[in-house]
């Protein structure tokens, strides 16, 4: 399991971006071993690896098997065109997700279309009869990235020369025919089950949406691969989930949280969807006057500014090399002309240690 310590990761990356613009180093040369730079810039080899990892995918670097990484040639750019990224638009993951796509475009001198899809009620395979869609189609686009396994799906089948990309995180037919770059929830599920197991919990509660409803959207979808990583790690460990279920209301759910903590069944532990629930969960038992107890483990899904300022133990999907990736995969069906090979590449979360417990001192 790697873990992150809460320290400036990417001084290594800037560094490197201002020397290759300062032409002090140059095309061809190589650049320090990933154990030298562990060493130089004080973190771990596996963090080295993944911030040279999104250098190569932004195309800054080029990794030689056998031999090393070196700095790429930088090419005259003609590339012009228009990609389309149909996805959720709101929220602190998303927007520097796109921000971090439409750069790295631009950078190439390709236009971004960007149409909002953002939905929780309902599957978004509508948004293929949207009128932004089919204008987005009717341009004849590079590609289409999107974080919706139905759209996609649809996109792909009826545009063949169209690279689609989809970034869901949940359980994905191999068969079928677009991209996909995702984060692992399902490890990322199995990790925080297994940390507060290391922490000696026992009672460990879950929040997750109906069963019934996961079959509507692609985001329900992916909290049940989550559900299904957490699952897996309490059955290995012979303990059975406690499930606590969101019944779509905000205001309520938090009263479950809130009756929980009050009542007589046991939770040692709970592991939230997501970071800015979990504050909202604690807030709401604060107001109250309900006691959180201070022992009582906290893991939230995703990192956010949200877990930083709560200081609570949370999981980093890493969806700047995600965005990277997908930006890579453009780029390589432009030079190459490459269909949508059905390739699933799956991005490694790791656990943020800050607090899992103890957090109100």
């Amino acid at each position: 399991m790697k873990i992150i310590k809460n320290q400036d990761k990417k001084l290594l990356m800037k560094d490197i971006r201002d020397k290759i613009e300062s032409n002090e180093l140059k095309a061809g040369e190589q650049i320090l071993s990933t154990k030298e730079l562990a060493e130089k810039y004080g973190i771990a080899i596996q963090t080295a690896q993944r911030l040279l990892t999104e250098l190569v995918n932004e195309g800054l670097l080029l990794r030689q098997k056998g031999m090393g990484t070196f700095i790429k040639e930088k090419k005259n750019s003609t590339a012009s065109g228009v990609v389309g990224l149909v996805m959720r638009c709101h929220g602190d993951i998303w927007n520097e997700f796109i921000v971090k796509i439409v750069s790295g475009l631009q950078e190439h001198n390709i236009n971004t279309i960007l149409v909002d899809a953002d939905s929780d009620t309902q599957s978004l395979s509508y948004m293929r009869n949207h009128p932004t869609v089919k204008q987005l189609i009717a341009a004849n686009p590079l590609g289409i990235i999107t974080c919706d396994t139905d759209l996609g799906n649809s996109l792909a089948n009826d545009n063949p020369d169209i690279k689609v990309i989809c970034i869901s995180g949940e359980n994905i037919n191999p068969m079928t025919k677009m991209d996909i770059v995702c984060p692992d929830l399902f490890h990322a599920g199995y990790m925080a089950a297994d940390h507060l197991i290391k922490l000696g919990r026992k009672h460990i509660s879950f929040y997750k949406i109906k069963p019934e409803d996961e079959s509507i959207t692609s985001k329900r979808r992916e909290l049940s691969t989550l559900c299904d990583g957490y699952r897996t790690t309490l059955t290995e460990a012979g303990l059975s989930a406690d499930v606590m279920v969101d019944i779509t209301d905000g205001l309520n759910d938090m009263q479950m949280f809130c009756d929980r903590l009050v009542s007589r069944e046991k939770m040692d532990a709970i592991f939230v969807n997501f970071d800015y629930r979990a504050t909202q969960f604690i807030q709401a038992a604060a107001e109250k006057g309900i006691n959180v107890p201070n022992d009582l483990a906290v893991v939230s899904a995703y990192n956010t500014p949200w877990a930083e300022s709560f200081q609570l133990t949370s999981i980093e999907y890493h969806y700047e090399l995600i965005a990277g990736k997908c930006v890579h995969l453009i780029l390589e069906h432009m030079e190459h002309k490459t269909k949508n090979s059905r390739q699933i590449i799956k991005f490694e979360p790791e656990l943020v240690i800050r607090k899992s417990c103890g957090w109100r001192e």
